[in-house]
Parts: structure tokens; C-alpha cells; sequence
């Protein structure tokens, strides 16, 4: 009996190399049967990205607070009406400004996702992959912004108290509005029309 164990001891490594390259043929198979757009889509929501248009992303260094928790002076186009755009007051990879695509209504979340509407790129961690909904009545001029159900929620700065919104339902944004997206990043909204102060008396 110990002499035929002995004998069959190669059947071991033999497996084990067969079952490695079956391995290999798999994986192969797999990469090259992958649709190239598939892959794309993958790498795109896995993979943290700033919106990709040149002019929509400026960068500030880490610690440039000025303008924070003041009214920001609008930036305008040459014919005097104002560039709406976001800040990000305090994200974890510095302060951040962003202009806001010129479309009727678009996504918000953890990754900039062009194939799913999400158009803002948060890209902080506790934010969901489609956290808010961020719409403009182009009759109005007015900006909306939903809570898609989020997992840590959004709020919205009425005085000096963050206030959580209802998922699924619609709010107005008013120009120098702070928004807060899931546990701590916070925005700050430059837009066209009042500030809520004086619409609303800050409510």
C-alpha cells in the first residue's frame, strides 16, 4: 500500500498545474469577451472622477478658505448674467469649484457618471453613487434640488442650522444657499435670483 502511494505522488502537482491553467483560459476568456464599453462603464463608476470639461473644475490649495460662509462675489458672462456654479467649502481633497452643466436636470453623486445623468461628481465617501437630483426651471430661472434617498441624507442651511430634506421631495435653492451632502461635505450654490434671506426671511 506505501508503495503505491508512493508511486502516485506526481498526481498532486499535476492537478494542481491543470487547474491553474484552466484558470488562466478562464480569465482569458473573460477579457476578451467583454464588451470594450462594458469595461469603460465599470472603470467609471468604480474609479472617483471630477466632471471631465476643461472649464467646469477649478481647483483651489488645500486650506483656502476665503469666501466660505460669506456671500461669494457672482462670477457673470460678458453680458452681466451669472455663471451658476458650487463650491465645495470643505472636501477632503481641497476646495472646489464647480460650474453647473447647462441642462434641465441631472444627477449628483459619488462619481461622475455621464452614461447615468450624473453630471457632479461629489466624490466623498459617505455620498451615494446618485445621491441628489439637481434640476433648473428655464422659465424661471429657478434651481431645484431632490434627495434621491440617499443613505446619509442631504440638508439644507435655514439660518444657521442644517435641516435634513425629505427624500423625493423638491426644494428651491436660492443664490449663496449651503447644502450639506451626506455626513460633511458641504456646498455652497452661486446662482441667478435672491438669496433666501430675502425671500424667505432665511427659512
Amino acid at each position: 500500500m506505501d508503495a503505491v502511494i508512493v508511486n502516485l505522488w506526481w498526481i498532486i502537482p499535476i492537478t494542481l498545474l491543470l487547474l491553474a491553467i484552466i484558470q488562466l483560459i478562464y480569465w482569458a476568456y473573460l477579457n476578451n469577451t467583454v464588451p470594450s464599453e462594458t469595461k469603460e462603464n465599470v472603470s467609471m463608476v468604480t474609479s472617483p472622477q471630477m466632471p471631465t470639461y476643461p472649464d467646469n473644475l477649478v481647483d483651489r490649495p488645500m486650506g483656502d478658505t476665503s469666501g466660505i460662509n460669506r456671500e461669494p462675489a457672482p462670477e457673470t458672462t460678458a453680458l452681466g448674467d451669472v455663471i451658476p456654479k458650487m463650491i465645495m467649502t470643505n472636501h477632503p481633497k481641497g476646495r472646489k469649484e464647480i460650474k453647473l452643466p447647462d441642462v434641465p436636470s441631472y444627477g449628483m453623486g459619488r462619481f461622475f457618471n455621464k452614461e447615468y445623468n450624473i453630471l457632479i461628481a461629489l466624490d466623498e465617501r459617505s455620498t451615494s453613487r446618485r445621491h441628489a437630483v439637481l434640476s433648473k426651471d428655464a422659465s424661471t430661472n429657478q434651481y431645484f434640488l431632490t434627495d434621491t434617498n440617499s443613505s446619509y441624507g442631504t440638508a439644507i442651511k435655514r439660518g444657521d442650522v442644517f435641516q435634513p430634506m425629505t427624500p423625493g421631495q423638491e426644494e428651491r435653492i436660492y443664490h449663496n444657499d449651503m447644502v450639506q451632502f451626506g455626513r460633511s461635505l458641504t456646498v455652497q450654490f452661486t446662482l441667478p435670483g435672491p438669496t433666501r434671506q430675502s425671500v424667505t426671511g432665511g427659512r
